[in-house]
């Protein structure tokens, strides 16, 4: 079971995305005309809950494949969507625009309502979904490596497993959709502006009622209560899982955002990242570090360490030690595995032993 969140905004060209960063205080922005062809933004906040089915396949001398599939029902909790299509627009200085020819779509799911304040309030609704993961892998065990680790004392929830010499996997996670009903203010807008004031309606306590007022309002709430889907963060995920040495692996994992950027299409995504593991794995403890890296040209290294059933780490310990990197994420991760059904666990089943008797001594 869980509850996720996303949040993506897409598309904003290189002058634009330097005037949000300057806070519109760099002189050598205004009075210079921009255009941007396609900004997308959207959100999303689901439940979730599936289970896994998983099975191998197929076994040749020292070659296994197996597969594993997890349906999942979503309920959604929350969605909204901006879209705003070829924006010309130029600033005069750091508080007031000029903002052309922009077409917007705003949408929201109808769990979300205004006040005539434009105040919002939230309430639980039932927005039914469905989603699907899905993944094989490939594993090489030759015979000569499947030697007994000598016995020894095993931590709750131990599970040992062959020995491989390298694994190949591939997975789609996330292939889904959710059934939103739209809010009070989806519709579409035009919007035009000679003098904006963007420090006062929109970097401004009151700024609900005035934005909204420099929108030409279209169809006047025409989207209210009309369906809308939005689909859930589809990722491809390829990796290679090789056994250097005894207790060594190295891997390496891409993970990669299946959408059509530039479009109008309601969907949440994954950011596509490359990672490149080391990692040393013994029975009662475990340590790696992760190298990644982003398309968005970040570099990130993190630690982990496992303690028998006990799991602490971090995606970027750099963050944590170095004081001067500009900094684009922060986790701290914990996980204790703990086994509800301890079925097998190391117990030797009882053989029932049928006594049999000479039949020549057998009575009468």
């Amino acid at each position: 079971m869980k509850v996720r969140t996303y949040f993506n905004v897409d598309g904003i060209q290189p002058p634009l995305a330097h005037l949000l960063a300057e806070g519109f205080t760099d002189p050598s922005d205004y009075n210079t005309g921009y255009h941007n062809r396609h900004i997308g933004i959207n959100e999303c906040t689901w439940f979730e809950i599936g289970g896994t089915y998983a099975k191998t396949i197929w076994t040749g001398a020292d070659r296994f494949v197996s597969i594993g599939v997890r349906p999942k029902f979503l309920l959604g909790l929350a969605a909204a969507y901006v879209f705003i299509d070829n924006a010309d627009y130029e600033f005069y200085n750091d508080s007031v625009m000029a903002l052309f020819g922009g077409n917007l779509k705003f949408g929201h799911s109808d769990n979300f309502s205004f006040n005539e304040n434009f105040q919002p309030s939230y309430r639980i609704g039932f927005n039914p979904g469905i989603g699907l993961d899905a993944g094989i892998i490939y594993e090489f065990r030759p015979g000569d490596m499947q030697k007994n680790e000598k016995p020894g004392k095993e931590w709750p929830g131990f599970r040992d497993r062959p020995v491989y010499k390298y694994r190949i996997g591939a997975s789609l996670t996330d292939l889904g959709i959710i059934h939103f009903r739209s809010g009070a203010f989806t519709d579409q807008y035009s919007v035009s502006s000679d003098a904006w004031n963007v420090a006062h309606d929109v970097f401004n306590a009151t700024a609900p009622a005035p934005l909204f007022n420099n929108f030409n309002l279209q169809y006047h709430g025409a989207g209210e209560g009309q369906s809308f889907w939005m689909r859930t963060p589809l990722a491809l995920g390829l990796f290679y899982d090789y056994r250097f040495r005894e207790n060594l692996f190295f891997s390496a994992q891409s993970f990669t955002g299946l959408y059509l950027r530039g479009t109008d299409f309601k969907k949440v995504h994954e950011l596509t990242r490359i990672s490149l593991t080391a990692r040393y794995e013994r029975r009662w403890y475990g340590a790696w570090v992760p190298v990644s890296f982003t398309r968005m040209g970040t570099f990130s290294m993190g630690a982990g360490l496992r303690l028998g059933p006990v799991i602490i780490g971090t995606t970027d310990i750099l963050n944590l030690t170095m004081k001067n990197k500009r900094i684009y994420n922060a986790d701290i991760y914990f996980a204790l595995k703990v086994p509800l059904f301890p079925l097998g666990s190391g117990r030797k089943k009882k053989t029932k032993v049928r006594k049999t008797t000479d039949v020549d001594k057998c009575p009468g």
